[in-house]
């Protein structure tokens, strides 16, 4: 789940939830968003069901990503991708980076690609 409102709020959402459920991720998306979640439930767990699914290695998959919170999935794929409107941190750790979400940046990674 995604929250959005004032950094003020969600600062107090965020240390409420740390405190009574320890096992509940809360992270601070943008100033303004605060992701809530289970804390197994991540991109790279989603990833290695479906490369174990479909019998393939994850080095030879490709993740694309525009959040920190893509970090895992990105550093665990073959080949991973920054969206143009993603922080610093991701784009560094990505094998390259394309266009932004308003420019179709996936169309244009997957047509360098020729696919």
């Amino acid at each position: 789940m995604v929250c959005q409102g004032r950094a003020r709020a969600l600062e107090k959402i965020q240390s409420a939830i740390h405190a009574e459920y320890p096992w509940v991720f809360a992270h601070r998306r943008e100033e303004d968003m605060l992701e809530i979640k289970n804390e197994n439930a991540n991109k790279m767990a989603a990833v290695d069901f479906l490369c174990n699914r479909f019998h393939t290695d994850p080095s030879d998959a490709i993740s694309i990503g525009d959040s920190v919170n893509d970090l895992d999935m990105l550093g665990y794929t073959g080949i991973s991708v920054a969206m143009g409107n993603a922080p610093d941190i991701v784009k560094r750790q990505s094998t390259f980076t394309t266009l932004d979400n308003d420019h179709s940046g996936v169309l244009a990674f997957l047509n360098r690609l020729s696919l």
